[in-house]
């Protein structure tokens, strides 16, 4: 067939989350495997100054633009998203449309039952924004701008009412929805309720959740457009099993076809590059660790006992695991102290919030590290000079002064700064955070305290890495490259890009069989013991999941330099399971879907309905 295809998403050309990431990643293989693509998305003056490039377009689609604009006050810009692939895109602003905002609410309502009353911004503005992408589509379709069979893809609710436009005008498409994860499923989630126990027993009993609990969280419009739209589109897709799971407990709806989330691995760089930026990378963070530990204690760097854990993510303490990788930092120190194991493990929590600047302790340590480091480089010229010339007139240079006096001098004021410090324990957080913050008193009530006797130190680090944050100096992928194994221990994980882009980075990692990274992965290796990991959550306890999180960061921490290395280069290699090119049949499957539906719908149905117009002055 000859297929055209619009993908619409909020996330076009303005990123928001993870579905910025979907699109941009697959962006060549869908105009490689389609006839016509476009991106459609919302129009933001500031990003689209960065991420667009207007062009003009074709008279056909101009005069559509123009139409649109004066019937219905909707702007329309057409050129191409600044992505690899360049996509031929179009940014739509509804301008003086929102006038019609009551109206359209009222339409939802009439046809579809969704109560869209008292609701904010945060609602109203991709409200707005999707039903002009419909009007839009439609008016292309009818002046038959665009040929073929033609699909269009809408990601999230945030563009349900576009596809429920089109959908109540009959127009002649077929009309693809992605639900990535759902709203409610999420906040059920993150309030402690436990969905998967609710999910499990729905799905035995054929019961979908109660519509009460939408309005209880505050969710019900946003929820009701998702449930409309997954019903009403041609074909329903989901990212995993596990949202598909949801979306059946959810939205009463089990998807078409699962479309599995791909990377786009040629961003990444090769194994060869990754060992060098390894040993590279996991310097300056030595360094780092150096200063932030030294003064208080003596740490170890040699025969490589050291070893950096991280986990990162949102600040969602239930839903990111964030809670039951504490918890299981606990069961690991206790158990390497019990054994006196020589290997000590650095774990950093990097998840970005509030903050109230930089904690001026961590900055005196990084400080008196950068004079040590400095002084040392600006003596170490004479300081070979002076040993070459005592092995050169036969002089033992133990019983030689090699050592510059005036260096002798300001290393014993150095001394004396370090040694106000001992007996002190280094602090737990990099910035000062808010009192009663979750993670840090989490982090205390687990006895994790950065002792000199403890096995496991804990680095919390509540905000975006940066080349130029004052701290570390480096960006996130850097600190990844650096580090030994990333632990993601989500229990609420539509798909999980982070566990998936740490080992196309060559990391080991450990997530859950909630993630749908890890389960579309468990369905593809041994992840038991493996470069990539997949822990029970779904059918296990929070302190079931602990302790089997701890014993596996128990077994990678034992492992030989040699097969750590090993573990590395399979994490790189199992990552070709995700590639796009793998996994782009998938859409292809939802599109011929959407196609025959089209094909067979009948034209009585839906009956063209009176579309709000531009107001008169």
């Amino acid at each position: 067939m000859s297929l055209t295809v619009l993908e619409v998403s909020f996330e076009v050309a303005n990123k928001v989350g993870g579905i910025h990431t979907v699109l941009k990643s697959k962006v060549s293989k869908m105009i490689e495997k389609t006839d016509d693509f476009y991106e459609v998305g919302p129009y933001f003056k500031d990003k689209a100054n960065v991420e667009f490039e207007e062009l003009e377009t074709s008279p056909e689609m101009k005069k559509v633009f123009d139409f649109v604009e004066s019937k219905y006050g909707i702007k329309c810009h057409f050129g191409k998203w600044l992505i690899n692939g360049t996509p031929k895109t179009i940014l739509v602003e509804p301008g003086s449309f929102k006038e019609n905002l009551n109206q359209i609410k009222n339409e939802l309502w009439n046809n579809y039952r969704i109560d869209s009353m008292n609701t904010d911004f945060w609602v109203n503005e991709p409200l707005l924004w999707s039903y002009a992408t419909g009007i839009l589509i439609e008016q292309l379709v009818e002046q038959k701008v665009l040929q073929a069979d033609i699909v269009v893809h809408f990601h999230e609710w945030l563009c349900g009412a576009g596809l429920l436009y089109l959908k109540s005008r009959n127009v002649p498409v077929g009309l693809v929805f992605t639900t990535h994860a759902t709203t409610l499923g999420r906040s059920l989630a993150e309030s402690g309720y436990m969905l998967y126990d609710k999910i499990n027993d729905g799905l035995a009993k054929n019961e979908i959740v109660e519509e009460k609990l939408a309005y209880d969280f505050g969710v019900h419009t946003k929820h009701q457009i998702e449930k409309a739209s997954a019903i009403e589109s041609d074909a329903f897709t989901t990212v995993s099993d596990v949202v598909n799971d949801e979306a059946q407990y959810i939205l009463g709806k089990s998807a078409d076809v699962v479309t599995p989330n791909g990377i786009d691995v040629n961003k990444f760089p090769n194994m060869e590059e990754i060992s060098f930026l390894h040993n590279e990378n996991k310097k300056q963070i030595n360094n780092f660790v150096s200063a932030y530990f030294s003064p208080y204690y003596k740490m170890d760097f040699s025969k490589h006992n050291t070893l950096y854990f991280f986990t990162s993510g949102r600040f969602e303490m239930h839903n990111k695991g964030i809670d039951v990788f504490i918890n299981s930092l606990s069961l690991l120190n206790r158990k390497l102290k019990a054994e006196k194991s020589k290997k000590t493990i650095v774990s950093f929590i990097f998840v970005p919030m509030e903050t109230m600047g930089r904690k001026s302790e961590v900055l005196e340590n990084l400080s008196l590290f950068d004079m040590i480091e400095n002084e040392t480089d600006r003596n170490m010229p004479s300081v070979k000079i002076n040993l070459i010339n005592s092995i050169l007139s036969g002089e033992n240079p133990a019983e030689k002064k090699i050592l510059p006096l005036d260096f002798v001098e300001h290393a014993r004021l150095l001394i004396r700064q370090i040694k106000a410090k001992r007996g002190r324990n280094p602090p737990l957080c990099t910035f000062e955070v808010h009192e009663n913050n979750a993670i840090l008193n989490l982090i205390k009530e687990n006895g994790l305290l950065n002792r000199e006797e403890d096995k496991v130190k804990v680095i919390f680090y509540p905000s975006y890495l940066s080349s130029v944050d004052g701290l570390l100096n480096m960006d996130y992928y850097s600190v990844v490259v650096g580090c030994h194994l990333g632990v993601f221990p989500s229990y609420y994980e539509p798909w999980g890009y982070t566990p998936m882009e740490n080992a196309a980075l060559g990391v080991p990692t450990i997530t859950t069989d909630l993630s749908g990274y890890g389960k579309f992965i468990q369905r593809k290796i041994s992840t038991k013991y493996s470069s990539i990991n997949v822990i029970n959550r779904r059918l296990t306890s929070s302190d079931a999941t602990a302790t089997e999180l701890s014993e596996t960061m128990h077994w990678f921490a034992n492992l030989t330099l040699k097969e750590r290395i090993a573990k590395k280069i399979d994490a790189k290699k199992n990552v070709s399971l995700t590639r796009w090119s793998n996994l782009i049949e998938y859409y292809m499957e939802a599109y011929k879907i959407a196609v025959e539906k089209t094909k067979s719908k009948s034209p009585a149905k839906n009956p063209k309905k009176a579309t709000p117009g531009k107001k008169k002055k």
